[in-house]
């Protein structure tokens, strides 16, 4: 997502401010990156692509508040990245991370049946998905074929703020 307003609505939209702690999956290029960062994040991107996560590493080297982790989203231990960093940020109060991405569509409902549950880690989670993803995942009234059970986990899972 080349777009710099989207990137910084999104960031807005996650009430992203100083001293947060952000998930960003598929970071990309590294644009929605650098609204994060210019809100005042600290961010764990997890990216697959080992070009696209040398290019981000290049990008925003010299910042200690961007980690670049390449793994598969899917195969992402979160406790084991999150917890010590939570830790170490929140002074002996309880501190939640947030999620913060523009998805692959490839990954959309792997990675919200795997984050999506994780109350426990993050407080917030504002993704940007491609527009038949969002409709699978958020738009299917009980009373259609359309209604799957990932929509039972979602509406489970999720506050009742869903923008299409």
């Amino acid at each position: 997502m080349l777009n710099a307003r989207v990137n910084e609505e999104l960031v807005a939209a996650a009430g992203v401010e100083e001293g947060d702690v952000v998930l960003e999956i598929g970071p990309g290029t590294g644009s929605l990156t650098a609204a994060l960062l210019a809100a005042g994040a600290t961010i764990v991107a997890v990216e697959k692509d080992k070009h696209m996560a040398t290019l981000v590493r290049d990008r925003f080297g010299s910042t200690e508040q961007l980690k670049v982790i390449e793994e598969d989203i899917t195969k992402f231990h979160v406790h084991s990245h999150f917890l010590p960093i939570l830790e170490e940020k929140s002074h002996g109060k309880k501190k939640y991370a947030k999620v913060v991405s523009n998805l692959p569509f490839n990954v959309s409902t792997e990675v919200v049946k795997q984050i999506l549950p994780m109350g426990d880690v993050f407080s917030v989670m504002v993704l940007m998905l491609q527009d038949e993803a969002a409709l699978r995942l958020a738009n299917a009234s009980i009373q259609t074929p359309e209604y799957r059970p990932i929509n039972v986990f979602v509406n489970f899972y999720s506050g009742k703020r869903v923008f299409l």
